[in-house]
């Protein structure tokens, strides 16, 4: 795992050296533009949900905005942290190779997460997949623990910090939990119980979150908003299948607050009301499942 890490480390900090020289590292755009704006507002102790509930998983913009506190708005400490980051998700993955496969999985494991380019990429980006493949990394190798109460904690917590960085990461639960049911083997009742309260650790950063969507808006958004307009930006008409592209917010070109408005603009322009996030989410789910099942090819 030490040496994973240092190869790691070392590619991740190489790459960025690289990096410097575009534009692209000095100028985020699309998604880092909006987690970079976000965390700075953030930072600054701008509080801009403006009484909605999240739009977006906040848990990498809260995230990044601590980077900002400690560092200031430099882009290049964001990524350095990253690069970290990108390591010990590495060595993460060596760890839970050998736990699997002894030293040779550890091994082939390692030298692939150490090198797999996505990975190396995705610590130079102010997005997601850093800190979520982090988690999910970190999770597998506690999860893969003999036997160790702690361990299981650990994991599931872990996985629960994933959901609200990327709210999908919420299909793994059942994968652990069988994964915990099938290894630990004391009498069923007692399985049950545990896997009840590991369950219950993996949703308790969720509940908090959708908590705090209630207390803005006092609606039920489970973490986050944007999953409607997600949906329907990749299944209407006119997508692509390669960016985002949906022609009834075309105008929506500045920041990650104009897109949100602009969103919840149409939905009530169409339903002629006022809509909460969930209700606007509820709307372009619709949109894109009509679309779904008018043409389904």
């Amino acid at each position: 795992m030490v040496l994973t890490f240092a190869l790691a480390l070392l590619v991740r900090l190489a790459y960025l050296f690289a990096f410097r020289s575009s534009p692209y590292f000095d100028i985020p755009i699309v998604d880092s533009q909006w987690h970079d704006a976000w965390a700075w507002e953030w930072a600054n102790g701008v509080w801009n949900m403006d009484g909605r509930a999240f739009f977006r998983a906040p848990l990498y913009p809260a995230w990044l905005s601590l980077i900002y506190r400690v560092f200031g708005h430099d882009l290049l400490a964001a990524r350095l942290v990253q690069a970290i980051v990108g390591a010990g998700s590495a060595a993460a993955l060596s760890g839970a190779g050998w736990r699997i496969g002894g030293r040779r999985m550890a091994l082939w494991a390692g030298a692939i997460a150490a090198l797999y380019g996505p990975l190396i990429f995705f610590g130079g980006e102010l997005l997601i997949p850093n800190l979520l493949v982090a988690f999910l990394a970190w999770a597998l190798f506690f999860v893969l623990a003999k036997r160790s109460m702690w361990s299981l904690i650990a994991a599931f917590a872990l996985l629960g910090l994933a959901v609200i960085a990327r709210p999908n990461a919420l299909v793994l639960i059942p994968v652990f939990v069988l994964f915990v049911w099938r290894g630990v083997r004391d009498n069923p009742l007692i399985r049950a119980r545990l896997i009840a309260w590991l369950v219950l650790i993996a949703f308790v950063p969720a509940i908090l979150v959708t908590l705090l969507n209630a207390k803005a808006e006092g609606a039920f958004v489970f973490v986050a908003s944007q999953g409607g307009v997600n949906l329907y930006a990749g299944n209407n008409p006119h997508a692509t299948g390669r960016t985002l592209a949906v022609r009834e917010l075309s105008g929506a070109r500045g920041s990650w607050a104009d897109f949100v408005s602009a969103s919840q603009r149409v939905a009530e322009v169409d339903a002629g009301c006022s809509l909460s996030s969930r209700e606007v989410s509820g709307y372009w789910a619709e949109k894109a499942w009509e679309w779904a099942v008018d043409d389904p090819a």
